[in-house]
């Protein structure tokens, strides 16, 4: 796939993404799961959110990449 195709789809889901999140905490239903796992995180060890966003993310791509999960596929 082109990298421009690909650069579209990841701007497209993470818009989709972002749109979904705003509908679900507008409409007073609560936080998915991860965020409220991440802001737990954040809570607890006084890292910034964002921080602690980057930081599990990356944890769990090394860990998909040490069990052999290809990502894109």
């Amino acid at each position: 796939m082109p990298p421009l195709a690909r650069l579209s789809r990841l701007v497209l889901g993470a818009a989709t993404l972002g749109l979904g999140i705003a509908l679900m905490l507008e409409s007073d239903l609560g936080a998915d799961g991860y965020s409220t796992f991440i802001n737990g995180i954040s809570l607890t060890t006084g890292m910034p959110f964002a921080v602690t966003n980057v930081v599990i993310g990356a944890v769990l791509l090394a860990v998909s990449w040490w069990r052999g999960v290809t990502l894109g596929t």
